[in-house]
């Protein structure tokens, strides 16, 4: 019976290299197209935009602030006959715009949720080509 030559390890330099035990450290042989198949993925992963929130607040105090004018607008004497209505297009047109960010944010904070998901799953699908589900 023959020895299998490929599959020996030969070293020839002299120097020392420690290898972990199993017991110390645990490593997993990933393909090279899964391990950039996820970087990828991880790059293109939806990130919420930090000022979305900010500026929905924003729209929101507009819409307060801008209603409680109105109410008070309504009781004073001598305005002049646009003033009025355009407060409340002010606190309309606000109210709409800051719903359309929060179902923005909202929609974009879901997608990358899903997206990390799909990320999740697809790692630990490696992970049990390997057999490591098992025993972490």
């Amino acid at each position: 019976m023959s020895k299998d030559v490929s599959s020996e390890l030969k070293y020839t330099r002299e120097e020392v290299i420690s290898i972990s035990t199993p017991d110390r450290e645990r490593r997993m042989g990933v393909r090279c197209a899964d391990w950039e198949r996820i970087k990828s993925r991880i790059s293109k992963v939806s990130r919420p935009i930090p000022w979305l929130s900010v500026a929905y607040s924003v729209l929101l105090g507009v819409f307060a602030t801008s209603g409680l004018t109105i109410v008070t607008l309504t009781s004073t004497q001598g305005l002049s006959s646009w003033v009025v209505p355009v407060y409340a297009c002010v606190c309309v047109s606000s109210l709409l715009l800051a719903i359309v960010l929060i179902i923005l944010d909202r929609n974009i904070a879901n997608k990358g949720k899903s997206d990390m998901l799909d990320i999740k799953s697809d790692m630990e699908s490696i992970e049990k080509m390997f057999g490591v589900m098992e025993s972490i």
